[in-house]
């Protein structure tokens, strides 16, 4: 299962437990890979706990798309938390992309992460 692009509305990444996002709407995006890519329609995902950079979260995807002939989908699974991801099309610099992050959560502790051959900008904890 993979959920990407999913805007979590929540203070700091360090206190996620207990927010839930419910729907799909751009950017979001969410799939299932069965042999190949499977789409799904609409994303249900809750924070149920979290312990420093691990997160247990709780997903249902519903609406096949692709035919998959499997829906819902669901996965319980403790995650670690390794960064979050922006991707701004103005945004040139890791600067300018945190600085834009900064205005939706608190970035206390995260540094930016190079990923190569990716257009978006990776901010991480240090010890993740």
């Amino acid at each position: 299962m993979d959920i990407e692009w999913l805007p979590l509305s929540v203070p700091s990444w360090r206190s996620m437990a207990g927010h839930v996002v419910r729907g799909a709407e751009e950017p979001a995006e969410c799939s299932v890979y069965f042999f190949q890519h499977h789409q799904y329609d609409l994303i249900d995902l809750a924070i149920v706990e979290q312990r420093d950079l691990r997160i247990h979260a709780h997903a249902s995807l519903t609406g096949d798309l692709d035919s998959l002939g499997i829906d819902p989908v669901t996965a319980d699974a403790w995650l670690r938390f390794t960064g979050i991801r922006v991707y701004l099309e103005a945004a040139t610099a890791a600067d300018s992309a945190l600085a834009r992050l900064q205005g939706f959560t608190d970035i206390t502790g995260l540094s930016y992460s190079p990923t190569p051959n990716s257009p978006s900008f990776r901010f991480a904890p240090a010890d993740s």
